[in-house]
């Protein structure tokens, strides 16, 4: 029998379809596996690629102002602005210069030992492999260089994302970056910028400026700029050929006298504001916390990316609200994860009984009673998320009129704000309004639903308080307000000591 050439044992012998069809699909995914490959190469390359650019851009071999550099460039990629754009490194641009390595060379670098030569692809997978390489390459070199530019840019010099401390999503008791209006200046590529901000809580607003309380660290920091701030303008002065006495009278009329004495800031202002009395002493809260030049200077919370530098620790999302203020009680508490969510009540010959129920993040974890009998208000708490230890850490870290609460003040509270949210909601839905009245510690005494009133009219106001009062006399009241929809507002004052309760304005 003579020989067939062309017959082949291996090819020719019968296959498993199972092993047909495997081979296919290996081939596919060894193709996969070689542009994963140049997809990696390309992208180390092209972070690679960043960091020589950045160190002639912004880096160590860079001039002029690099922050505002850096600006610029993340402002153009951005904007896709070509004339950034162009001047960012890319690959093709980087194969032009002499001893680049050819498509061919990249290739074989990449793709491995075991993958095809290059000459044996097909003309579509050499272009596969190229645009795999060079997309890698451009995209992760645009990545780095905003990666590296966001961190010459940035005040923290690492480029975090600050949005969380930005001012619209400040609220009192949270963390903000703060400055006064002379900190701000135009740079160079006409951005307004600030130089330097100062890390502390929103306690207060006052003339639409802000009041803010910061560590000592921060305090001290703010003194010291001050100070450098008074050196600067004495020796402009004085190199414009003012007399040393000139210069200092001049100096101390214009910017006040700031320095720390033990653990008080001092700050003069006699000659700043004509007044001989006019030394202002600000010590640290029962939380170490300083409120330095807090109402004196109008400061304002700034957004922290055009700040130059930043003075304090800022923190991380999710926790930059230190505390919260109660609307109705005006009680300092930690967070507003904790509250009443339903309320029973009853009159009793000396008071009201009452038991409330409360939850933690929704899930109820407890209740608060009180007898009505003039005990004392008491919790029970006994819940694997919020227990006896957390109650005792949220009454510790509650503040009231700026000290250390008790355990009762804050139950009672707790249960204040809740029974108030309850009378305001009914009353706004029968087109009423909420009034109360106050002592002079700030406890509620009274509450009455009454029709609603224009409250800025002086007349009316004033009838309304005189009715109030003699109404409902309190030998301990002071104070009456309307819920103003958002808060509290003053009706009028009454003098506890006055025999006929007369109402005064505001």
């Amino acid at each position: 029998m003579t020989s067939n050439p062309r017959h082949n044992p291996t090819r020719d012998a019968p296959t498993d379809p199972a092993t047909a069809a495997a081979e296919p699909a290996a081939a596919g995914n060894r193709w996969q596996h070689i542009l994963t490959a140049s997809r990696d190469a390309g992208a180390d390359a092209g972070r690679a690629a960043a960091e020589w650019w950045a160190q002639d851009t912004i880096g160590g071999r860079a001039t002029g102002d690099m922050k505002v550099t850096a600006r610029r460039v993340l402002t153009g990629i951005d904007d896709g602005d070509p004339a950034v754009l162009d001047n960012l490194p890319r690959l093709d641009r980087a194969a032009r210069h002499t001893g680049s390595p050819t498509e061919a060379d990249v290739y074989r670098d990449t793709a491995g030992a075991d993958a095809p030569d290059w000459p044996a692809l097909t003309g579509a997978q050499q272009q596969q492999a190229v645009d795999a390489y060079r997309d890698a390459f451009d995209t992760a070199a645009t990545d780095r260089v905003t990666e590296l530019c966001r961190r010459a840019a940035s005040p923290t010099g690492d480029g975090r994302d600050l949005s969380h401390l930005h001012p619209g999503q400040l609220r009192i008791g949270s963390i903000g970056v703060f400055a006064c209006e002379w900190s701000r200046y135009d740079a160079e590529d006409g951005a307004d910028r600030i130089d330097v901000g100062y890390v502390g809580t929103l306690a207060d607003t006052w003339n639409g400026s802000a009041v803010f309380r910061c560590t000592r660290t921060v305090a001290e920091a703010i003194v010291a700029e001050h100070e450098h701030s008074r050196r600067e303008y004495q020796q402009r002065m004085l190199d414009d050929g003012l007399s040393p006495a000139d210069v200092e009278n001049q100096v101390n009329a214009e910017l006040a006298i700031l320095a720390f004495d033990g653990d008080e800031v001092v700050a003069d202002l006699r000659l700043v504001q004509d007044d001989p009395t006019a030394i202002n002493r600000t010590g640290p809260d029962a939380d170490g916390r300083y409120a330095v030049m807090g109402r004196i200077w109008q400061w304002y919370a700034v957004d922290p990316d055009v700040c130059d530098r930043i003075v304090g620790d800022l923190p991380a999302p999710g926790a930059h609200q230190q505390y919260v203020i109660l609307p109705h009680t005006q009680l300092r508490v930690p967070h507003d994860r904790l509250r009443v969510t339903a309320l029973q009540q009853m009159s009793t010959h000396h008071g009201v009984a009452f038991t409330a129920t409360v939850a933690f993040d929704a899930v109820t974890v407890g209740s608060i009673t009180n007898d009505g009998n003039g005990g004392a208000t008491e919790p029970y708490v006994a819940h694997p998320r919020f227990g006896w230890r957390e109650l005792a850490a949220y009454v510790a870290a509650c503040r009231r009129s700026g000290a250390p609460a008790t355990e009762e003040q804050v139950l009672d509270a707790l249960v204040e704000e809740y029974d108030t949210a309850e009378l305001i909601r009914d009353a706004t839905a029968a087109g009423t309004a909420l009034v109360r009245l106050r002592d002079e510690d700030g406890n509620t005494l009274d509450l009455h639903i009454i029709r609603p009133v224009a409250a800025r009219d002086p007349a009316t106001v004033a009838d309304l308080t005189r009715h109030l009062t003699e109404a409902h006399p309190h030998p301990s009241g002071t104070q009456w307000e309307i819920w103003a929809g958002t808060g509290w507002r003053v009706l009028g004052r009454v003098h506890p000591t006055s025999t006929d309760r007369t109402a005064h304005q505001p």
